[in-house]
């Protein structure tokens, strides 16, 4: 199987002409123009007339006498299409075909709606040419295609098939029409994945459920068509069989271009889900095709179970652009609903219902409606008032009268509230001494949150902190107290990225690319010397260049501007100092794709090849 056949792409193995002479009128003379349109939803069928002269069907008929017409139960299931097929390429046919379709029929007049079927066609289209690709279809007595939809050609994402292009070459038989079914109702259920036999049933049958339209060959006649039209070829009989006389149809398809720039091929994430449904369908059919090749036992099974997978794939595919205008549409409709939201209900309402709300279910009401943002400010101008103004918050926020290390001693000026407040009035101050672990009291600190879902930065009093502790409101985000970088005034978001390690934004929030790298100030600087001998080993069966790694990381131990640990940490152990210019490296990388923190307390308490062996810590002790 070469590749063309094994991914079902056009046969580009047999190259010729089909017409001994394409020096041809553009119009036909005594041509017969019927272009009848039969247009329901984005089914389209036009009944062109003549595009072929009968000397010209002649001639093809002639030239392709001698050629090997490909079986195609082979490759189909023999139930559905039995007929057999030859593909020529010819690109002077086409564009003969292109300009009696353009300029004879005006057909750029007749169809006006040129945006083909399948994911991302947004843009505007424009009739390009016909597909060079001639598939010449063979009906011997008998021989039949049954209900099917056509495949589209599609060479780039910019260039597709927009119709089928039909040209009956012979008439010298009887029957062989070709029938196209119309849908007389929507389905029931929705029809987007199914195979032909099973869409056929969603409607209720051929005869009960479409609306049949048969036209019977006439040589030359052309018909154009969506490729979603399903229709069938019925089987010819040949009354004289000595005349060895078959029915003969060249079937090709009218191409479309995007007008703008090619952009290539991109779907939008309405399609995302479906595009994705239909192409491993399609992958799975392509895989089935080939195991059936190499195993000619289950070639049959596996035929049956391609078309069907290639069945499912061209449904989905064939749905769009539909589904995804009524999407858009849908999502318009939502947009102008939520529009409306905010004006159901008068904006005292609203602010009364505010009150009733965690501050987070407000911020997360603004994120699905941004119109509230308004009546947000007009709310949170409302709660500062109030809490300024709340009798009781001099009852709740304690204070310091005494501060030994970890320890604090809060007082509470109205000891009846405290005991009538208990339970508000200890969450108060179990947050209060929480923050004050590790803070001090200076003028250059401040409380900001941070909300990961908004990268916002914002500034956040402490009292109000304390005041939402003693109603046990809910907080959104994550608080920080930041140093204030300039003098003159507080700038939340600079601050914050001044004043967090970026690590551990990162390991915390997934947030990259916030705050400072300070591990990075924890560096050794290795001088290396070309006067020493690092191959020379001492008395103690030690090279001089471990020594000197070692006094290097000594010196960085004793330096006072990087000063980490306590003194006990050190050690003049030779034997645990193999990997010390690389030992934080290594153990923050490590940290890192555990993604826990890199703070000094979890380096220290880690396992260390230098540390562990001396640390006299009670860190980790049960």
């Amino acid at each position: 199987m070469n590749r063309h056949q094994f991914l079902g792409s056009t046969d580009l193995g047999i190259s010729s002409s089909l017409l001994i002479n394409y020096n041809v009128p553009t119009k036909i003379p005594d041509g017969i123009k019927l272009n009848r349109i039969k247009h329901q939803n984005d089914l389209i069928l036009i009944e062109l007339g003549t595009l072929l002269t009968s000397n010209e069907c002649d001639e093809i008929l002639s030239n392709i006498r001698q050629q090997t017409f490909e079986q195609m139960s082979k490759k189909y299931d023999g139930r559905k299409r039995n007929s057999s097929r030859l593909v020529v390429m010819d690109d002077r046919l086409g564009r003969t075909l292109w300009r009696r379709l353009k300029f004879s029929n005006k057909l750029t007049k007749l169809v006006h709606h040129t945006k083909p079927l399948g994911f991302n066609v947004q843009g505007q289209w424009t009739m390009s040419g016909v597909n060079p690709a001639m598939r010449l279809n063979k009906y011997n007595h008998g021989d039949y295609f049954g209900p099917h939809k056509d495949a589209q050609y599609a060479p780039s994402g910019d260039e597709r098939s927009l119709l089928s292009l039909l040209i009956y070459l012979n008439d010298n038989y009887e029957k062989g029409e070709t029938k196209f079914y119309f849908p007389k109702q929507s389905s029931k259920s929705d029809v987007k994945g199914l195979t032909i036999t099973e869409e056929i049933e969603a409607y209720g049958g051929l005869e009960n459920g479409f609306e049949c339209l048969t036209l019977k060959p006439k040589k030359g006649f052309a018909v154009l068509f969506t490729h979603n039209l399903l229709h069938e070829a019925t089987p010819p009989e040949i009354l004289n069989p000595l005349a060895q006389t078959e029915r003969l149809v060249l079937r090709t398809d009218v191409l479309v271009k995007i007008k703008e720039k090619p952009l290539g091929f991109a779907i939008c994430p309405e399609e995302k889900e479906d595009y994705l449904a239909c192409l491993n369908f399609f992958r799975e059919a392509q895989q089935n095709e080939l195991e059936s090749y190499n195993d000619s036992d289950m070639a049959v099974d596996k035929t049956m179970k391609t078309g069907e997978l290639y069945e499912r794939s061209l449904s989905i595919r064939y749905c769009y652009p539909r589904l995804l205008e009524s999407k858009l549409k849908q999502s318009i409709v939502n947009k102008v609903e939520e529009k409306s939201l905010i004006h159901q209900l008068s904006s005292e309402l609203w602010l009364h219902i505010f009150k009733h709300l965690h501050e987070q279910d407000i911020q997360h009401l603004i994120f699905a409606f941004p119109q509230f943002q308004m009546l947000k400010i007009v709310w949170d101008a409302q709660e500062t008032k109030a809490f300024i103004v709340d009798p009781a918050r001099p009852k709740f926020i304690p204070t310091i009268q005494t501060q030994y290390g970890s320890r604090t001693l809060f007082r509470f000026s109205n000891s009846d509230f405290f005991y009538q407040h208990i339970d508000g009035c200890c969450r108060v101050a179990a947050v209060y001494a929480f923050f004050l672990l590790g803070h001090g009291k200076d003028s250059t600190t401040y409380i900001v949150r941070y909300d990961r879902n908004t990268q916002e930065v914002c500034e956040v009093h402490m009292e109000r902190v304390l005041a939402d502790a003693f109603y046990n409101r809910n907080c959104y985000g994550s608080l920080y107290r930041v140093e204030q970088k300039e003098k003159e005034r507080r700038q939340p978001k600079v601050d914050f990225d001044h004043s967090v390690d970026r690590t551990y934004l990162m390991n915390r929030h997934q947030s990259q690319f916030i705050g400072q790298d300070f591990l990075s100030c924890i560096h050794l600087t290795i001088d290396d010397s070309d006067s020493l001998d690092f191959e020379a080993i001492d008395d103690e069966g030690r090279s001089y260049r471990s020594r000197l790694l070692y006094n290097q990381r000594q010196h960085a131990w004793d330096d006072k501007k990087y000063y980490l640990v306590n003194q006990d940490f050190r050690s003049q152990d030779f034997d645990h100092v193999k990997d010390t210019a690389l030992n934080y490296r290594e153990h923050l990388l490590k940290q890192t794709e555990q993604h826990s923190g890199t703070s000094l307390f979890r380096m220290i308490s880690s396992k260390d090849p230098f540390m562990e062996p001396v640390c006299n810590c009670r860190i980790g002790d049960n």
